[in-house]
């Protein structure tokens, strides 16, 4: 899981902001991950002055997760204005073995709102399913501009649906 603050706290990367990435390492071995080491590297025209583009996540046992210390952390230039924003994450382990991932900070394509229905507590949105992505989180504001907080604990996997229950009464949108 990638998990991006920004400059202005909404976490949209837009130009002209300092971005914050803090990547969870997931592994799904049987045996631990040793000294595992992290570089986060782009050529993107539109991400500068990288800070923390080398991490050290130590040792992740068998089926457990590990979090960089301190965030990978860029600028975005002033005339960015939507472009993709790829990188790519190497992981390396004591015995000099080497896994690579891309990461797409592009902003995907908004969703199509279907439907909503709500109660004085609770409000259950439901959304054209874009077969592309892996998945959603869903984040909330009680104002449009934000600041937005992320509602849902897990990725929603294998559904367009989420019910956002047991809210204070007459919770805002």
């Amino acid at each position: 899981e990638i998990r991006i603050s920004t400059t202005n706290g909404d976490n949209i990367i837009t130009a002209g902001e300092t971005v914050r990435l803090s990547i969870e390492l997931k592994n799904k071995g049987s045996a631990d991950g040793i000294l595992l080491a992290a570089s986060l590297s782009t050529s993107s025209p539109y991400i500068t002055t990288p800070v923390n583009f080398q991490q050290n996540y130590g040792t992740i046992p068998a089926f457990q997760s590990g979090i960089n210390a301190s965030p990978f952390q860029f600028n975005v230039v002033s005339i960015y204005a939507g472009e993709p924003l790829i990188l790519s994450l190497v992981i390396t382990n004591t015995y000099g073995k080497t896994w690579t991932f891309p990461i797409d900070l592009t902003l995907p394509p908004l969703l199509t709102w279907g439907s909503f229905q709500s109660t004085s507590n609770e409000i259950d949105l439901a959304w054209n399913a874009n077969t592309s992505l892996k998945g959603y989180n869903l984040y909330r504001s009680s104002t449009e501009n934000g600041p937005y907080a992320k509602i849902n604990t897990a990725i929603i996997e294998g559904s367009a649906m989420y019910a956002d229950m047991n809210l204070p009464e007459m919770t805002t949108f």
